[in-house]
Parts: C-alpha cells; sequence; structure tokens
C-alpha cells in the first residue's frame, strides 16, 4: 500500500483537486511527477526494479494506494503543526512508473474515500501508520502491514466524493493559508458519457493497443455514434470571502476534425451547475487520444487560461474510437456492386463479340442493322449495370448512421 501526495499549500495544490474530476476506473491524463528526494528510498529501489514492480503491479495487495494531501507549513517561519496530517482524497492503483532523472508515476483512478458517517474529509497521523514522524519531504510513501489497519473503516464511494466540495475550503484538516489558496478556484467535473439515447453510462476500459508497460485506461468509442456527457462544474468558495463571479469557461479543445460536438463551449454563469450535451467521433483512431475541454477567458475565446494562476481546472479524458462497423445494407450494397459489375462485364464482352460476328453472304441491310441493335442493347445493359455499381460504391463508402453499432 502506498500514498501519492502534493502539498495542498504550495504550487502544486491542484494535482489534489486534478484527480477529482474524472470517474472512477479512467486513466488520470498525466504522470505525477516526483524528484527521487520525495520518494521513500526503499520505495524507491522497488520501483526502480522495472521486472519487480511489474510483478508487484498485479498484487492486489501491493498495487492499492491513495490520492492525499499534505502540508508544508509557513515558509518563512518554517513551522508546520500539519506536518504529520495527511488528508485521503481517493483511492488509486499504478499502471506504469519511470525512473529517470525524475520519478514519473502514471496511475489508474479507484473509488473516493472520506470519512465514515460524514461528510468531511478522512484524516490519517503519518507518524502513527509509519511509526516515526514523516520526512517533510516525502510525497511518495510506502504504507508498512502494520499501519493499514486505518484504512479499512474509510468510507468509500464509486460515483463522487463522500465529503463536500467546501471541504477544501473549511475544513478543520486543511490549514487556513491552504483554504485561501483553494477559495476561486473553477473545476469542470465528468459525471459520466452513454450512448445517446442510453441511460447505462459506458464504463472505462483498456485503450492502449494492448498490455505493455504503460496501461492507460478510457473510454472505447465508436465512429460515427454519438454520445451524451454529463458534466458539472463547481466554483470552491471560503465563508466570510467575497465571492468573484467566474471570469472563465470551459472549451471545448479537441480537433474538430476528428470530433463534432453540440457545443463549443461549458458556459459558468455562478457557483455551481450541471450540463449536458453531445459529440460524435469523426474518425477512427490508431490509438488513444484525448478529449478536452480546457478553461477559457470569458472576454477572448483564444486566451487560454492559466490552471495555476487562474485556478481553472478543465478536462483531459483518453478515448479510442473504432472504426465503424459495416451494416448489413453495406453488405447488401457490396454484393450488388460485385453482381452489377459481373453483368457489366458479361455484357461488355457480348456486345464486343456480337460485333465481331461476319454477316452471312448475302445478308442484307436489314442484318446489319439488327445487329447494330443487338450490340446497342448489350452496350446498353453493361453501362447501366456499371452505373449501378458506381451508385452502390458511394452507398458503401456513405454508410447508414441509422444502424450503427458501438
Amino acid at each position: 500500500m502506498f500514498l501519492l501526495c502534493a502539498f495542498g499549500d504550495r504550487n502544486y495544490r491542484l494535482s489534489c483537486i486534478e484527480p477529482l474530476l474524472y470517474p472512477t476506473g479512467c486513466s488520470f491524463h498525466r504522470p505525477f511527477s516526483y524528484r527521487a528526494s520525495n520518494v521513500q528510498p526503499s520505495l524507491l529501489e522497488t520501483l526502480t526494479d522495472k521486472a519487480k514492480f511489474k510483478s508487484l503491479r498485479s498484487s492486489e495487495g501491493w498495487n492499492q494506494g491513495f490520492i492525499a494531501m499534505r502540508f508544508r507549513g509557513d515558509e518563512k517561519t518554517k513551522e508546520n503543526p500539519a506536518r504529520n496530517t495527511c488528508v485521503l482524497l481517493r483511492a488509486v492503483s499504478l499502471t506504469w512508473v519511470e525512473v529517470q532523472e525524475t520519478v514519473q508515476v502514471h496511475f489508474r483512478l479507484g473509488p473516493y474515500v472520506g470519512k465514515k458517517d460524514s461528510g468531511e474529509f478522512a484524516t490519517v497521523d503519518l507518524s502513527a501508520i509509519l511509526g516515526a514522524p514523516a520526512e517533510e519531504d516525502d510525497l511518495f510513501l510506502s504504507v508498512p502491514t502494520s499501519g493499514r489497519s486505518v484504512f479499512e473503516t474509510l468510507k468509500r464511494s464509486e460515483a463522487g466524493p463522500p465529503y463536500s466540495w467546501d471541504q477544501f475550503t473549511d475544513s478543520g484538516a486543511v490549514p487556513a493559508a491552504a483554504q485561501d489558496e483553494y477559495h476561486g478556484t473553477t473545476l469542470l467535473r465528468l459525471e459520466a458519457i452513454r450512448r445517446q439515447g442510453e441511460r447505462e453510462a459506458l464504463l472505462p476500459s483498456l485503450v492502449t493497443l494492448d498490455k505493455g508497460e504503460n496501461e492507460v485506461y478510457g473510454y472505447a468509442l465508436r465512429q460515427g455514434t454519438v454520445y451524451s456527457v454529463d458534466m458539472s462544474y463547481r466554483r470552491l468558495s471560503k465563508k466570510g470571502k467575497d465571492v468573484v463571479f467566474p471570469e472563465h469557461d470551459f472549451a471545448f479543445s479537441s480537433s474538430r476534425k476528428e470530433f463534432r460536438v453540440s457545443a463549443d463551449r461549458v458556459l459558468t454563469t455562478g457557483n455551481y451547475r450541471s450540463d449536458s450535451l453531445w459529440f460524435e467521433p469523426r474518425v477512427a483512431h490508431p490509438c488513444f487520444v484525448f478529449l478536452e475541454w480546457s478553461g477559457v477567458s470569458k472576454k477572448d475565446r483564444a486566451s487560454l487560461a492559466d490552471p495555476t494562476k487562474d485556478k481553472v481546472l478543465g478536462l483531459r479524458l483518453p478515448v479510442h474510437a473504432h472504426a465503424r462497423p459495416w451494416t448489413w445494407r453495406q453488405y447488401a450494397s457490396l454484393g450488388l456492386c460485385i453482381c452489377a459489375l459481373a453483368g457489366a462485364v458479361f455484357f461488355s464482352m457480348k456486345a464486343y463479340a456480337i460485333a465481331g460476328e461476319a454477316l452471312p453472304k448475302g445478308a442484307g441491310p436489314e442484318a446489319a442493322d439488327a445487329k447494330k441493335t443487338a450490340t446497342d442493347i448489350a452496350m446498353g445493359v453493361a453501362g447501366a449495370l456499371f452505373g449501378v455499381a458506381v451508385t452502390t460504391v458511394l452507398g458503401f463508402f456513405k454508410g447508414d448512421k441509422g444502424d450503427e453499432g458501438a
């Protein structure tokens, strides 16, 4: 078991919130990046051995951990009363770790976790579970077997956080300085993706070509199929502080050549709201791509928000659009095309054979006219069948959207 932490009172504080914006089962769109000094030495040794890590990755007992928030304290006075406080946010499992100059940690999102019978954050005392005070710079920590019992009492939720989003700005577990930094943050959360007209939400699945080193989980889609996207945005506010009207919307920023979408942006008009739109993959992808909504200024749509400075968090979701399957009409068109082409070839050869036949000796003009008529009829039938073949080919490539499946 491990803890994957970020400081809630430093520049990378939004890394504590961003993994909460995606459904359970998805891969987070980027790795957490650490210096080697931020990783416990014993854990770093394990991660450096790729063969050993691959073996441990498939071990449920080892490969389970939590996104968590730690605190660094006052930079000037160096005081840090919350040094051993660790706020647990969400369960995760590792998909790959790359150890070079830095440690790049790729992970898949699991259930949200919170305090049982409460809408509050779940916290643990690191000194209690580690058996000694935590090193202040340790952000990627291994939890010994003796300290794991405390995690068995957590409340887990697949659908959404069991704690209120206001905990980031009004929880006693979060120091006042960190609460002030989270105040005014606007976030966009993906609730579900489903096929248009269906109630059941799609479940994340493997979207890489095969189970290799870094397994990526997202949504398997179908070219030409329309999907509904349920989203919600929220603006975090601290009690007693002025509420500022949102200055950013969320614009659809994926390629329009690859996706068709019902609206180019999600408008922020208050502190929270749910929204729904639809999109359609236009092309099939050889591997996964990202479906993205990015923060943009309300005044200038071309001006992208700086997540840290502007406190705006959009979405970046891995998806893999597969080629549209053939429909029964396309199969029928293909069969008709083959038959029409075969008929066109047959009647063309028939016309050529008729035209090459010699007239009997003494045949009059009537025989020549009959030969010409037979040749013209054969060529006319051949031309008509060729036209049918061309029409069916066009229909084959156009497809039949009314019978698409996924």
